[in-house]
């Protein structure tokens, strides 16, 4: 029971996560239970805000759970077929209040500082017994970045960059977010639908000076270097997870991902007599989807299904590059002798894609054991191209 851990008013569900007995977070928000990663947080056994659990862990209150739970969830292939494949994952269910299954509550904070810094963030929920709508703003310049993990797996080379930068505490971030979840029972309860739509934008700069000397026996000779970089991401993610029951003997799970976004980044560099400057610019579409279908025969424990599986991966990069060079003859800084301007233009595109279907029929040979027979159909594409000029 979530009420016999004393926890302030305030506290949200991270806070009550810290007190149970083999539970570890690291200063990232990741969780570990009795040394298995949690991956996903359910809400009464639907997911919430797919797998990214900081969203739940850091914004949800105590206040609304009754009982946290720590279960082995199978996965969609093996709840529909009861075939182990072998992906099963430890989520976290969280048990709400009957009395807090109907009407809107949430949790808002606010707060700046010197310097011009600021972080405000907001979560709304609205209950409606089996209807569940959750929405949720942010925005700072703090390098926060707990939503980072919508990041994961995205095809942009400028949304990694922005995502390790805050990990490393590198640059100033602004960040501006905003999602919302939804899950529902439809079609007489025929239809489970949970999923997501979550858009967010990055932006990075970071201000790096180094002046050194060296001293040498025949003099010193000095070292200047200055850079300047900013990065700007603006990802959009949507996931859904539809289980539908047309008939006591069929069951039918259907889960899509959708990735689109787009970034640029600039770099300005000067090292003593060299100065350059880079525009890197990348669009990404990721589009991911699993179909699994099934059948159950008349006798018991005798079954077919379909898995069907595909992922679409499509990255556009283009980058080009000044370089102006200033040299010194008569070591004079203020009488600069210039060298022709160099400029390279790079544009890469790159494909992936990926198909599979898989067939399994189940025979019973006794009350406890059965014969599984699959057949799976594999194909992979893969296709860069690069110009250079």
């Amino acid at each position: 029971m979530a009420s016999a851990y004393r926890t302030q008013k305030s506290a949200v569900v991270e806070d009550l996560l810290k007190k149970l007995l083999g539970v570890e977070i690291d200063e990232e928000g990741k969780i570990m239970v009795n040394g298995q990663e949690i991956k996903q947080v359910m809400i009464d056994g639907k997911e919430f805000f797919g797998n990214d659990p900081k969203i739940a862990t850091k914004y949800l209150p105590t206040d609304m759970i009754e009982r946290l739970q720590v279960v082995e969830r199978k996965s969609d292939l093996e709840e529909v077929t009861g075939i182990d494949d072998g992906n099963r994952q430890y989520v976290i269910n969280l048990k709400v209040k009957r009395d807090m299954k109907r009407g809107v509550f949430g949790t808002a904070t606010a707060g700046a500082g010197t310097e011009g810094r600021y972080e405000a963030n907001a979560l709304i929920n609205r209950f409606a017994n089996e209807r569940q709508i959750t929405g949720l703003f942010g925005s700072n310049n703090t390098n926060n970045m707990e939503f980072s993990d919508m990041l994961k797996g995205i095809p942009s080379q400028i949304a990694s960059q922005v995502a390790q930068a805050a990990t490393n505490g590198r640059g100033e971030i602004r960040t501006h977010m905003a999602g919302t979840n939804y899950a529902d029972l439809l079609l007489n309860k025929k239809l489970k639908i949970d999923g997501n739509l979550f858009i967010a934008n990055f932006n990075r700069e970071e201000l790096r000076a180094l002046h050194r000397k060296n001293f040498q026996a025949s003099g010193f000779n000095t070292v200047n270097q200055a850079q300047s970089t900013t990065n700007e991401s603006t990802q959009f993610k949507t996931g859904w997870r539809l289980d539908y029951r047309p008939t006591s003997q069929t069951r039918i799970f259907f889960r899509p991902d959708i990735v689109v976004g787009n970034g640029k980044q600039g770099d300005t560099s000067l090292i003593d007599s060299a100065y350059s400057k880079n525009h890197y610019r990348d669009k990404n579409f990721y589009l991911n989807g699993t179909l699994t279908i099934n059948h159950n025969l008349r006798k018991r424990g005798r079954s077919i299904s379909m898995d069907i599986a595909g992922q679409i991966s499509h990255t556009l990069n283009n980058s080009d590059t000044w370089t102006d060079k200033l040299r010194f003859p008569n070591g004079n800084p203020s009488q600069p002798t210039p060298t022709p301007l160099t400029w390279q233009y790079s544009d890469r595109t790159t494909d992936r894609n990926e198909y599979r279907i898989r067939l399994n029929y189940s025979e019973p040979i006794s009350k406890t054991l059965q014969i599984t027979t699959s057949y799976q159909l594999k194909k992979r594409y893969h296709h860069h191209r690069q110009n250079d000029s």
